[in-house]
């Protein structure tokens, strides 16, 4: 679904996805399944073209939120929209080392929001399948968009430290000049994108 989403809300994201698939497949299966679910691992996208840095974090909600089910409780309803806050607020998840980069907009898709819309829709019958589905798989993206003074030659995933329960996030990116994939973890957080 999230993968479905991706080239109406973020194009040029994912005309470089599908380029580094098409030219680097040995570079891009290395790490990377959009498909997979896998508690402790997300995926971080990043595509720069000369000062413009659009990047997609896709993980699942277990590792963002601390659980899967829809919130059954006020305060697991507020720990989502403390957590929404959080991943609009980008200075706090990502650095660009010397590079000057402001974040012009942020699209977070949590997976309860987008279920409650749902309801209206649906039978009821219906909705405990979404509700199902949701359960068994619930995924959080997020799509930033960087103008920067510079080129960045790095960046740091501060995510890491503010989302403990991501204990490795697999890093791909792809920039004029080259691409790459790393492994991100609470030890390595930095990318170099020389």
């Amino acid at each position: 679904m999230i993968a479905n989403n991706l080239y109406y809300k973020c194009g040029p994201l994912y005309l470089a996805i599908c380029l580094i698939s098409s030219i680097a497949p040995p570079v891009w299966s290395q790490s990377t399944n959009l498909d997979a679910h896998v508690h402790g691992e997300a995926e971080l996208l990043i595509a720069i073209e000369d000062k413009r840095v659009e990047m997609q974090l896709l993980s699942p909600a277990s590792n963002i939120l601390g659980f899967e089910h829809e919130p059954a409780s006020d305060e697991q309803w507020e720990q989502v929209h403390q957590t929404e806050e959080l991943l609009k607020d980008a200075d706090r998840l990502f650095d660009f080392g010397e590079a000057s980069c402001v974040a012009n907009s942020q699209i977070v898709e949590l997976p309860f929001e987008q279920m409650h819309g749902y309801e209206e829709q649906h039978t009821h019958e219906a909705h405990e399948e979404d509700h199902k589905e949701h359960e068994a798989h619930a995924e959080v993206s997020a799509h930033y968009v960087f103008e920067c003074a510079e080129p960045p030659t790095e960046i740091t995933a501060l995510l890491i430290t503010q989302f403990p329960l991501i204990e490795s996030l697999n890093a791909q990116w792809i920039t004029e000049l080259t691409q790459g994939a790393q492994e991100l973890n609470a030890n390595r957080l930095r990318i170099d994108l020389r």
